[in-house]
């Protein structure tokens, strides 16, 4: 299991303003895109969590997505690091700080 860090285009307010209407819209509106880089179809999708830390300037939205291997994560992250944005969201999934 590993991470891959991919850009996508989508602004802060893209996204929020996506979740906002439904927590599945920024999915959705990547879904191709996603597609592409798995090299699978999604079959079926559902919101996980998400962190928002102001402080740290992190945003991480994740999904469970199903696809014909199993089933996979994808996280939209927004920061300056996605790396160390996502060793933040993990530190936070630790302490229980991630809103489902």
């Amino acid at each position: 299991v590993y991470d891959r860090f991919h850009p996508l285009g989508l602004s802060l307010s893209r996204l929020i303003k996506l979740f906002d209407e439904d927590p599945l819209k920024p999915l959705i509106e990547a879904k191709n895109y996603i597609e592409s880089i798995i090299g699978e179809k999604i079959l079926d999708a559902r919101f996980y969590k998400s962190y928002v830390s102001e402080k740290s300037g992190v945003v991480v939205v994740e999904y469970l997505c199903k696809v014909s291997s199993g089933e996979i994560s994808v996280k939209f992250i927004y920061a300056r690091n996605p790396g160390r944005a996502l060793m933040e969201y993990y530190e936070a999934e630790k302490l229980g700080k991630l809103k489902p």
